[in-house]
């Protein structure tokens, strides 16, 4: 019954040749193949099944070995991320390692195409993953989810520092901000003061150069203005103390980002790290910053979205009564 369940779906991602924005029957077929391994008991049954699921299925197409499209090998990848995180709920950490070395090859090959190699830094960051699912992923392997970042998070930052070509840095920074997204708060913390000046050095390199030049995953925004702002949302969430010693290099970046017209998504979440500066971070720490952010934030004012409006209103005047407040 598991065998022939687990054929139905691969069947059904099959059909699935390119999903743009509506990924639903992804996870959906996902999301059955997780809860099929999580139900097979025996050792010998989960080796048969992963012969038929990987071997003779997601493999060849996400290594591009069986002439799949762009559309099919951004779905395999997809769905390899549920069966790796069942696998690692399972503890078959061996197959898991197996399956990311394959990811990190993918991101260091400069002749990918970029849907195949932003499709392998999410997979490779949503390992760690325990949400957006029904099944259960154990918490408890504390001590395997902090050797697989020790592990994967170094070979990351020497793919991102020390690769010949800038597209490749980037995708290894994508697949280190999913990485950084799923990871225990006890996990990241350690690696903070690694991480955030490779957030402002790629900023930076932003700002002197014409967008256009990056790789973009979507026709709207780039992927490494996305990846950074989310990374930077993971480490201030994890900790927001963290954060103090770095807030010279990273605040005036977070406020130009305020304006960044591709994406709403970073737009909104830079004014959410702005806001909650004042909510998790000691007032008197922030007063230094308070006419920074407040000037900062006047070129905002006039963003086409009436919610970002209000938000930008809203953190501006937050700001501006800090020293009120004292």
């Amino acid at each position: 019954t598991v065998v022939a369940l687990c054929r139905i779906a691969l069947a059904a991602l099959g059909e699935i040749q390119a999903p743009t924005t509506e990924l639903g029957p992804v996870h959906a077929c996902g999301w059955l193949l997780a809860v099929l391994l999580n139900w097979i008991p025996s050792e010998a049954g989960l080796t048969d099944v992963c012969e038929l699921v990987l071997q003779q299925s997601l493999l060849p197409v996400v290594q591009g070995t069986a002439q799949s499209s762009l559309g099919s090998r951004r779905v395999a990848l997809l769905t390899l991320s549920w069966v790796m995180r069942s696998l690692a709920s399972r503890g078959d950490t061996s197959r898991v390692e197996q399956l990311s070395d394959l990811l990190i090859r993918l991101l260091a090959t400069s002749t990918e195409d970029s849907v195949v190699r932003l499709a392998a830094a999410e997979t490779l960051g949503s390992v760690l993953s325990t949400q957006e699912q029904n099944v259960k992923f154990p918490r408890s392997k504390v001590l395997w989810e902090q050797k697989y970042f020790n592990l994967y998070f170094p070979m990351l930052v020497k793919l991102n520092r020390e690769s010949q070509t800038s597209d490749t840095s980037l995708y290894a920074f994508c697949a280190l901000s999913h990485l950084v997204r799923h990871a225990k708060e006890s996990v990241i913390l350690p690696f903070v003061d690694q991480l955030i000046p490779i957030v402002t050095e790629l900023l930076s390199k932003r700002d002197g150069q014409d967008s256009a030049s990056e790789p973009t995953g979507t026709a709207t925004s780039s992927p490494s203005v996305e990846s950074a702002v989310r990374l930077l949302k993971a480490v201030f969430t994890s900790d927001p103390k963290s954060l103090v010693d770095h807030l010279p290099a990273v605040l005036p970046h977070v406020l130009a980002l305020t304006t960044y017209k591709p994406s709403v998504r970073v737009r909104e979440s830079c004014l959410q790290i702005l806001d909650d500066l004042l909510v998790r971070l000691p007032e008197k720490e922030m007063m230094a910053y308070r006419n920074q952010v407040t000037e900062g934030l006047r070129h905002a004012l006039g963003d086409p979205k009436r919610y970002i409006r209000r938000l930008v209103t809203s953190t501006r005047q937050h700001w501006y009564m800090l020293g009120e407040i004292l």
